[in-house]
């Protein structure tokens, strides 16, 4: 996608998980983008949010960590 790219060239990641996650359908691209370019909590949040609403508990659990929601994390786990 022409957005996807222009996001990645700017490396804005942050709009990049979100287009992954909002438009793309593309949980795997967003958790790795996450992974490896921008774990910062906002990001975090919004990956394991996906992840709780597609029945991922140990995955949102992880990003939940990451997000520092270490007492959401408990709770789900």
């Amino acid at each position: 996608m022409e957005a996807e790219k222009a996001y990645e060239k700017a490396e804005n990641w942050e709009n990049v998980i979100r287009l992954n996650l909002n438009q793309l359908d593309n949980l795997e691209k967003a958790k790795q983008v996450l992974r490896e370019k921008c774990p910062t909590d906002t990001c975090a949040n919004m990956v394991a949010s996906a992840c709780q609403s597609k029945g991922l508990k140990r995955d949102a659990i992880e990003f939940l960590l990451l997000a520092n929601k270490k007492d959401e994390a408990f709770a789900l786990a």
